[in-house]
């Protein structure tokens, strides 16, 4: 596939399901390699209730608790990192600034459910670069 080969490459609760941070990276490069425009929700790490488990305030312990009570409570599919692998904002916008550096304009915002952040959604615009002619 070309790059830029889409005005919009849209994806929503992805993201925390490609696993490692090098793979979320990934991810979001490859986004931005083929799309003029990316649009990505994921569920805020910081929210209260974590919306796979259905379970609230969990997944705000240390990940290596996190995954070992999840696996304990009979929930081993979302104990693996490779299948939930949460965000907060602020990781989300050094990830989204590494992978695509200067080519794009990027916002990153929360979405309020249930009194706190529960999704966040980055906009990345590529920016223009003038053709030689």
């Amino acid at each position: 596939m070309q790059d830029a080969s889409y005005d919009w490459v849209v994806s929503s609760a992805v993201l925390e399901q490609v696993g490692h941070e090098d793979r979320q990276l990934e991810f979001i490069k490859e986004s931005g390699r083929v799309g003029r425009n990316v649009f990505l929700t994921t569920p805020d790490r910081r929210h209260w209730l974590e919306f796979h488990t259905k379970l609230p305030f969990l997944h705000w312990l240390p990940k290596g608790c996190h995954r070992a009570l999840l696996a304990l409570l009979g929930k081993p599919f979302w104990a693996r990192e490779q299948n939930l692998n949460l965000l907060t904002k602020t990781r989300l916008r050094r990830l989204a600034a590494d992978a695509l550096g200067d080519r794009f304009d990027i916002t990153v915002r929360g979405i309020c459910t249930l009194g706190m952040s529960s999704n966040v959604v980055l906009i990345a615009r590529r920016r223009h670069v003038l053709s030689r002619r």
